[in-house]
């Protein structure tokens, strides 16, 4: 049985297949991307845009595939 590899990564990191394992917010608290959520490609581009608007927190903790 393999076993999920779990990190703590930046944004720039985060890669499509990824399973968020907390929320993921803005620097003031608004929640963009709730906990359990697959990262699509379009997951990735509202994250960059909200990264670049209004910052987001991190580090990111993540799921690998």
């Amino acid at each position: 049985v393999r076993r999920a590899t779990v990190r703590r990564v930046a944004l720039h990191e985060l890669r499509i297949g990824q399973v968020l394992l907390a929320g993921v917010e803005t620097v003031d608290g608004l929640l963009v991307i709730p906990t359990g959520v697959e990262l699509t490609r379009a997951h990735l581009q509202r994250l960059r845009n909200f990264a670049r608007l209004s910052g987001i927190r991190e580090p990111i903790p993540v799921r690998e595939p």
